[in-house]
């Protein structure tokens, strides 16, 4: 359902038909050691897009090995998954509100099922956060909305 690539010394995360950077490597010869820098692609570090270093490395070989799999390469990439997931769900929440709402009891506003929804997703474990990228991706988005909207409404 996602991955995570090198292009040169760049990695890129997959999900579905999303992608971005999700860092790169740089070697610093003085201290014989390559680091791993991680894009804050989310705006969770504050960075406004900028890079924090990850892990570290003995060699590029080394990271070529091990950084796409390596703790903090993990740790973005599964925020990276569900910021998306949020993202794209209040999307078609938004997009499909006039097919979605007639379906909910009398009196729900979008802005409270939005609230709740981004809740929900918040809450999800990354298998579950996967799990609802395919549905995104299948175009099953708007049943999916509607399932966990009666649910969380009490439906």
């Amino acid at each position: 359902m996602s991955s995570i690539t090198w292009k040169g010394n760049r990695l890129y995360q997959h999900m579905g038909k999303y992608d971005e950077e999700l860092g790169y490597v740089q070697c610093d010869e003085n201290l014989g050691k390559c680091f791993l820098w991680l894009k804050d692609t989310c705006g969770l570090l504050g960075l406004n897009g900028g890079h924090i270093r990850g892990d570290e490395f003995s060699s590029m070989d080394a990271a070529k090995q091990k950084a796409a799999a390596s703790p903090s390469a993990f740790i973005l990439h599964c925020l990276w998954m569900r910021n998306v997931v949020k993202r794209e769900t209040l999307r078609a929440l938004d997009d499909h509100w006039d097919e979605i709402s007639p379906n909910l009891p009398h009196g729900v506003s979008k802005d409270d099922l939005c609230d709740r929804i981004v809740r929900h997703i918040e809450q999800l474990p990354i298998e579950k956060i996967k799990d609802w990228a395919g549905k995104i991706r299948d175009n099953m988005i708007v049943s999916t909305l509607m399932e966990v909207a009666k649910k969380l409404l009490g439906g």
